[in-house]
């Protein structure tokens, strides 16, 4: 463990369409303090912001998710990395999922996810895609 994390969020939440649609807004600030002090980058400050829609469809429900963040480092992270910039991340996600009740304790789940990462030292940079299929047992 290199750092403590400490967030504050808020955000909104309202019911659309008589209850077929769910609909939610959040924002918060991100803080990562470094435990020790050799850490790459020092301290790390950042917010996110969250927006989430969800839709009933018959016996199963349709969510999208799509969030964005942004952390900045308060040193300089390696003389090795860009000249010893300052680190700068911004992460994208991107989630659509399909669930559905196939008895009362199981459900089908279908997710297809998307994330990036940007930053100003490339190899921080990244991305991916995901596809899962699975099933979920509440017990």
């Amino acid at each position: 463990v290199t750092g403590l994390e400490v967030s504050a969020t808020g955000g909104v939440e309202c019911m659309l369409a008589e209850g077929r649609q769910l609909l939610s807004l959040d924002a918060g600030l991100l803080s990562n303090t470094a435990l020790k002090d050799d850490r790459p980058g020092a301290d790390r400050q950042g917010w996110r912001l969250g927006l989430t829609w969800q839709l009933q469809l018959g016996a199963g429900a349709l969510r999208t998710q799509v969030n964005y963040a942004r952390l900045n480092d308060d040193e300089g992270y390696s003389l090795l990395l860009a000249g010893g910039a300052k680190r700068r991340l911004h992460n994208r996600f991107l989630k659509i999922q399909y669930s559905r009740a196939l008895q009362p304790d199981l459900d089908l789940l279908i997710n297809l996810s998307h994330q990036g990462q940007s930053s100003n030292i490339t190899p921080f940079e990244n991305q991916g895609t995901a596809l899962d299929i699975g099933l979920s047992l509440n017990f």
